[in-house]
């Protein structure tokens, strides 16, 4: 009995470092950094929390698809091209219609959820008082690596020098397309211009950083993984035993605990039957029988 003020002790001074730890911690954001972010906010596609995300949508969609339609409609010599005409290339309408936006649109979703999971360390007390320092680095240094202008310039270096050596290597057309004429790799049209050069290389830099988002968050966990983690698999509302005498998993820990919580007030009132016990009890056993086994 006398370790316990001790233990509550030193889970309050956790408590109260890891809030202000909290308060020191930079904002870790896999998207609100970096040259193309910083360029966003001076054109007003972007806010300080990633607002303006239709504008920003409608922007960058339009920039990638729309001058292929209108270059392709005011083409004088695309009357009569061949088989493939620009409305029916499904492919290019997919990547620029549905993939880029979904990979636009993405961003806003993952700097929520990343940030409530990064705070999740110290709010749950997973980095101990400890290794609070070390956690920080390891949050600045993902930022770092995230804000490298070299970095986001070797990705758009990457996308031309690439893009075109894997152009160059397509096999030449035989057909006329909306983009190109036979007889060559490069004998393009205007609206084929605009794909090569500006239309394809926005699609695949923006799959290439979200490549490289990948990699800063796995390399940042691989830092939290080697620092002494409090891994309870157990938390502090499923340690506690429900009545039918088995440790709850946390998924079904709250929902349970409130349960037994009810039902232990209710009985010490002699406000529940025996039936409507039984018929509780079989319950919880039906749930523990169900996701337990």
């Amino acid at each position: 009995m006398a370790a316990r003020p001790n233990i509550s002790a030193g889970a309050s001074r956790q408590t109260i470092t890891g809030l202000n730890v909290l308060r020191e911690l930079p904002d870790f954001s896999l998207v609100l950094g970096g040259p193309i972010f910083q360029l966003f906010r001076r054109s007003h596609l972007v806010g300080d929390s990633l607002e303006f995300l239709y504008r920003r949508l409608l922007v960058i969609t339009l920039v990638a698809w729309l001058p292929l339609l209108l270059l392709t409609i005011f083409d004088t010599s695309a009357g009569n091209l061949g088989r493939l005409s620009f409305v029916h290339d499904v492919e290019v309408h997919v990547r620029f219609l549905i993939a880029l936006p979904v990979l636009i649109a993405a961003e806003l979703i993952v700097h929520w959820r990343i940030r409530a999971v990064v705070r999740n360390f110290v709010e749950r007390r997973i980095v101990l008082t400890g290794d609070l320092p070390r956690f920080q680095s390891a949050i600045e240094s993902a930022l770092r690596l995230r804000n490298l202008v070299p970095v986001e310039l070797g990705l758009v270096l990457f996308v031309y020098v690439c893009g075109l050596w894997l152009w160059q290597g397509r096999v030449p057309l035989e057909t006329s397309t909306w983009y190109g004429t036979p007889g060559g790799r490069w004998h393009l049209t205007a609206a084929g211009l605009w794909y090569v050069f500006i239309s394809i290389p926005i699609l695949q830099f923006v799959r290439l950083r979200w490549y490289l988002r990948l990699f800063i968050w796995f390399r940042f966990l691989w830092q939290v993984s080697r620092l002494n983690l409090h891994l309870v698999p157990l938390t502090p509302i499923v340690a506690q035993v429900s009545p039918s005498g088995a440790r709850v998993p946390m998924p079904l820990g709250g929902p349970i605990r409130a349960r037994s919580h009810a039902r232990r007030r209710s009985c010490q009132s002699n406000s529940l039957s025996r039936r409507n016990l039984a018929v509780l009890q079989a319950a919880d056993r039906w749930i523990h029988s169900l996701f337990l086994s």
